[in-house]
């Protein structure tokens, strides 16, 4: 998740802590949906404007 961190506070401009906030947002939402795939890379892509190869990064697996 580091790796996410990251690329939002350099990219975006967000705090640490505000990139933290969205991305945690981003992991309710992929909760929600049980975690469909097709979901998951919409999310990714439509919250966090990153690709599905940083998924593995997100979920911290």
């Amino acid at each position: 998740m580091e790796r996410i961190i990251e690329i939002l506070m350099e990219r975006d401009g967000n705090s640490r802590k505000e990139a933290i906030a969205r991305i945690k947002e981003v992991k309710r939402y992929m909760a929600n949906c049980n975690y469909d795939p097709f979901a998951c890379d919409s999310l990714m892509l439509d919250y966090l404007g990153l690709e599905p190869d940083y998924l593995i990064d997100i979920l911290d697996i």
